[in-house]
């Protein structure tokens, strides 16, 4: 795997990446799940390399639930599908209870995968759910009082009694994320389980993973920026099959959080547009750090401590007012969202670019430096 070294090499990551890789490796005992140096790589219909999981190191503790947060085509599915043994790693190994999963003929997880094709369509949601406790040997009384309790968290009494096949997306939804918590498993693995849920069935569904978190490992995947910040004790940020970012919310929100965002949407995709705005920020904002740039948008990231909000907006709007180039333009405290969103766009740029210069070899762009660490 000598492309992968190559790649890892190359990397410019912080101390504090490189502190939490060696803690990951040095203290098992500590994870329930540790992920090592983890990379997955496919072949395109030119049998070029497809990188989808890219060198992940991570650990992920019992009592805790564990959030990967990305864009669709990040790498998460994928390695969820390694956790589960469904495809083989490239590269690197993972562990369960300090127990390499290879090595295991089964493993004991309960998985609610991304689509609803596991359940059977013909039979009510309450008919699913009962067959589900019956492969997890459970019967009777005690299959129907946790099939109640689930019932009565998730708010699904009225449509329960439905076939699968007469249900909305969002009841069928219900059904597919309730399974895993019919299991005695300590290994939860969620993929997107609230997609097409609206925002109150989303809300009970987060209260049924808060009631089973005592005693288990629980692994989120999800887009949804208020979901992780919500449920989740630690996130990662996963983009190109790379982490770009690990730690808690709070962590996050404070290394984060503390700048302004001026997002500005230029008049027209010229150089000399662009120009005339860079010049005026600069002239008018010096201590303003352009943080994206694209071609008819700027991102500015500007020090918390030494510009008012009101008085960023009093300065945009003068250089809109001189018409200057300036189409539309917000300003705003940085957030986990836009961090997410800054990210991604950092990604997407210079993928482009990488794919841009290609000739018939594929070159892998980390996108990962100093300034966004993975912690």
């Amino acid at each position: 795997m000598n492309e992968f070294q190559t790649i890892k090499d190359g990397l410019s990551v912080t101390e504090e990446a490189l502190e939490m890789e060696k803690d990951v490796f040095s203290k098992g005992d500590n994870y329930t799940i540790r992920i090592l140096d983890v990379s997955k790589i496919f072949k395109d219909a030119k049998k070029k390399p497809i990188y989808a999981v890219n060198q992940v190191s991570l650990g992920i503790k019992n009592n805790s639930v564990f959030g990967f947060l990305g864009a669709n085509g990040a790498g998460k599915t994928t390695l969820i599908k390694i956790i589960l043994k469904e495809i083989p790693v490239s590269s690197g190994t993972i562990q369960i209870n300090g127990r390499n999963i290879q090595s295991l003929r089964s493993i004991n997880v309960a998985f609610c995968p991304q689509f609803d094709d596991h359940l059977t369509p013909q039979l009510t949601g309450r008919q699913n759910m009962k067959f589900f406790c019956y492969l997890f040997n459970k019967r009777g009384q005690e299959a129907d009082r946790i099939i109640n309790r689930i019932i009565e968290v998730l708010d699904y009494s009225e449509h329960v009694d439905k076939r699968i096949q007469d249900m909305s997306g969002g009841n069928r939804r219900k059904c597919s994320a309730s399974i895993p918590f019919l299991s005695n498993c300590n290994i939860i693995l969620l993929d997107e389980p609230t997609s097409s849920l609206d925002p109150i069935a989303r809300h009970h569904l987060h209260q049924l993973i808060n009631m089973n978190k005592v005693g288990k490992t629980i692994m989120l995947c999800t887009h949804l920026l208020d979901e992780a910040e919500s449920l989740c004790d630690h996130i990662s940020i996963m983009l190109n099959g790379c982490i770009y970012a690990c730690g808690t919310p709070e962590y996050l929100s404070n290394k984060f959080g503390k700048e302004w965002k001026i997002d500005i949407i230029l008049n027209d995709d010229s150089i000399i547009t662009s120009q005339k705005v860079k010049n005026f920020i600069k002239k008018n904002i010096p201590n303003s750090v352009l943080s994206v740039e694209d071609k008819i948008s700027l991102i500015y990231s500007v020090p918390i401590e030494d510009y008012s909000i009101t008085k960023l907006f009093s300065i945009v709007q003068k250089g809109k007012n001189e018409d200057i180039g300036i189409k539309f333009y917000t300003c705003s405290c940085s957030t986990l969202e836009k961090v997410f969103m800054e990210i991604v766009m950092k990604s997407e740029l210079k993928k482009h670019a990488v794919n841009k210069t290609a000739d018939n070899t594929v070159s892998v762009d980390s996108g990962i430096s100093n300034d966004i660490p993975y912690l």
